[in-house]
């Protein structure tokens, strides 16, 4: 899940993208969200969201979760464009 959650230091807008907690103990998805963080921080193209870093925080329940800090881009969200096309061909 992706929400915008915060503001940096340059006025840009965060948003903080976390795993699933059913999905937190499965190993090779763990692993595969952290390449795409590291991915994420290297690659800079105007159509692809910029990831800003990665850090780790306690869930609610007090277990380690990982979290993505990436922009925040105005406009639909992709299930939407896709309910729209959908609906209107």
């Amino acid at each position: 899940t992706t929400e915008p959650c915060f503001g940096l230091p340059s006025g840009a807008q965060a948003a903080a993208r976390a795993i699933h907690p059913h999905l937190a103990g499965v190993e090779g998805f763990v692993r595969r969200f952290a390449r795409a963080g590291d991915g994420g921080q290297r690659l800079r193209h105007e159509n692809v969201v910029r990831t800003y870093g990665a850090c780790d925080v306690a869930s609610a329940d007090g277990r380690p979760a990982r979290l993505l800090v990436m922009e925040v881009v105005a406009g639909q969200t992709l299930r939407a464009m896709l309910d729209d096309l959908k609906r209107n061909g």
